[in-house]
């Protein structure tokens, strides 16, 4: 399996632009509807009213989604691995931590395992829609802030890390507030 990413931290404060971007760019943001039946429907990162942490982004005249079902439920969930989609893990805030930013992620898998060891490859179209789409995405909302090597930040998000004396923990996938502040 090849795979790409690219990680991240975000704060709420960032969703109505990056909804917004991804609108431009011609990605929907979907989900599964209610109930877990097979069928998408579109999602507002930027209202998030389920509080959700991960949604998917497909390209509207491309809808090569496929579905795999839960073990033992009349559920279904996007199948990453076959589906021409972006995951998007917002990462944040989540219930009842406020104190850690957790790290979110744009990943979207390019070629893939089938029976046999055989690599199938997703479409050139998508694969380079969506490496242009990761690419636009840092180089519009992230930063690097010279005191953390490597680590990419939205602008409210350095904000909020600097304000909260936050530290990088060590495995990397999030800030911790200072338990001073």
């Amino acid at each position: 399996m090849n795979s790409k990413q690219l990680n991240f931290f975000i704060v709420k404060e960032d969703y109505g632009a990056i909804q917004n971007f991804f609108d431009d760019n011609f990605f929907a943001t979907i989900i599964i509807k209610d109930g877990g039946v097979k069928e998408v429907i579109s999602y507002s990162v930027a209202e998030n009213r389920e509080k959700l942490f991960q949604v998917f982004l497909s390209r509207e005249n491309q809808p090569n989604i496929f579905f795999q079902p839960l073990e033992k439920k009349p559920f279904f969930y996007i199948d990453i691995l076959r589906s021409e989609c972006i995951e998007f893990s917002l990462g944040g805030f989540y219930p009842g931590k406020n104190k850690e930013l957790r790290s979110g992620r744009l990943y979207f898998i390019t070629k893939y395992f089938i029976e046999g060891n055989e690599l199938v490859p997703k479409s050139d179209a998508f694969v380079k829609q969506a490496t242009l789409l990761l690419k636009q995405f840092e180089k519009k909302f992230l930063v690097k802030s010279k005191h953390l090597s490597g680590v990419l930040l939205s602008k409210n998000a350095l904000n909020w890390v600097n304000e909260n004396g936050a530290k990088l923990n060590i495995s990397g996938d999030r800030f911790v507030a200072s338990l001073a502040n």
